[in-house]
């Protein structure tokens, strides 16, 4: 049985604190586990956060596995700190020398650790035909059919431990979530965005869930204004209750236009503002960055997501939408954007180029929604863009001008009262 925790260099990283606290109760888990399952750890080939043992029958090494992963699955973590094991089972033949051992069968095994996710037990083939007729109570395996392991000429016929206490199957969470990213898509959802309504889901904190994802807390925060806005959710918990286990339900809604990915719905008519539609419209298609201006609540946002909808709906092309209210810097607004692309971005490279590289082969109307406190880095960014990504073009709501080249501005002026 070879266990580690998934991501911890970035854990110990960020919080060096609560992961020693973490890992002394990780730690304690495994040694009782495996101690009380009639195994042997052996320290010495472990690495870091890693562990290496073996039992003298594979239903005990199961055993272990499966109680190991309940109780740490179920274990406090510290906040920042949030320990995801993996964990491999595999039986074979191997040499003893000195107390340590060697072989084929120890190389397969770390192999299938590595393709196993946090919180899942993997079982080789050779193990589950062992184990098959004397499981755990109330616990299954779950064939995921053969998986290709580093460096190993034959694929591993692989299984997944499925019960009470233990992840989700993958074959089965692969099926729901494919379905749910066909549902989230229909609503202008992006991948990033995805992920943070699944932590929503897990009931962690803003903090807790830029920590997971390795982007600031104000990426988070807007992320989760975005998703407020597209599923009309009062709050963040009916945002969870999305996602929550068996949960289907969504908060009806019209369908977006066919195409209009990443723009958010409209829930009422746009109403008095056909001339401006119109205009916008014009200026986008000779033009390649238009931005709305006028003071606050004029109803730039919602004659930019009409016009970007409508567009999206009768051309063959991607069509973004970032907000951008909760960000204050350079980087929040770069990472907004790359999570609006659904790319994730990577340690140790320039954010804003990275945007820009994205859209450089792509066709589509990018939004960008409420840059009025964050004009210049949204200037900045624009202008790679701009230089960079050909056919893409932006439409822009502001309380001012970007002030960039190129640049074509359209004042919003308020709606006529029914007095005028």
């Amino acid at each position: 049985m070879l266990t580690d925790v998934v991501g911890s260099t970035r854990l110990w990283e960020d919080a060096p604190t609560a992961m020693a606290t973490a890992l002394a109760r990780h730690e304690e888990i495994l040694t009782r586990m495996i101690a009380d399952h009639g195994g042997v750890l052996l320290k010495g080939r472990g690495e870091g956060d890693s562990t290496f043992s073996v039992f003298a029958l594979a239903t005990d090494a199961l055993a272990a596995a499966c109680g190991a992963q309940v109780a740490l699955s179920a274990s406090p973590w510290p906040a920042a700190a949030p320990v995801r094991v993996r964990i491999a089972v595999h039986t074979g033949e191997s040499v003893e020398r000195d107390g340590d051992f060697f072989g084929p069968a120890v190389n397969r095994a770390a192999r299938l650790r590595a393709v196993a996710d946090g919180g899942e037990v993997l079982v080789s083939e050779s193990t589950a035909r062992l184990v098959a007729d004397r499981m755990p109570p109330g616990v299954r395996l779950v064939e995921l059919g053969p998986l290709r392991l580093r460096d190993m000429d034959r694929p591993e016929v692989a299984f997944a431990l499925a019960g009470p206490g233990l992840s989700e199957p993958r074959a089965e969470r692969d099926r729901r979530a494919a379905a749910r990213t066909r549902a989230w898509s229909e609503r202008g959802v992006t991948r990033k965005e995805g992920e943070v309504l699944d932590l929503l889901g897990e009931h962690l904190t803003n903090a807790e869930i830029a920590a997971r994802l390795y982007v600031s807390e104000r990426t988070v925060e807007s992320h989760v204004s975005s998703l407020l806005r597209k599923f009309q959710a009062a709050n963040r918990h009916e945002l969870a209750r999305l996602v929550e286990p068996g949960e289907t339900r969504e908060r009806p809604s019209p369908s977006p236009p066919a195409g209009a990915t990443g723009i958010p719905s409209a829930v009422t008519p746009l109403v008095d503002r056909e001339e401006e539609s119109s205009k916008v419209a014009s200026l986008l298609a000779r033009h390649r960055l238009v931005t709305l201006v006028g003071a606050g609540g004029t109803g730039k946002t919602r004659l930019a997501t009409h016009v970007a909808s409508t567009m999206a709906g009768s051309e063959p092309r991607e069509s973004w939408c970032a907000e951008l209210t909760s960000v204050s810097g350079a980087n929040d607004v770069a990472e907004v954007l790359l999570g609006t692309l659904g790319v994730r971005s990577g340690a140790d490279i320039d954010v804003a180029a990275q945007v820009a590289r994205s859209l450089a082969a792509r066709t589509g109307l990018l939004l960008l929604d409420n840059c009025e406190h964050v004009r210049a880095p949204v200037a900045s960014l624009c202008e790679r863009i701009l230089q960079q990504a050909p056919n893409v073009r932006i439409l822009a709501t502001s309380r001012e001008a970007l002030g960039i080249d190129g640049e074509v501005l359209l004042r919003v002026p308020p709606l006529a009262t029914p007095g005028d």
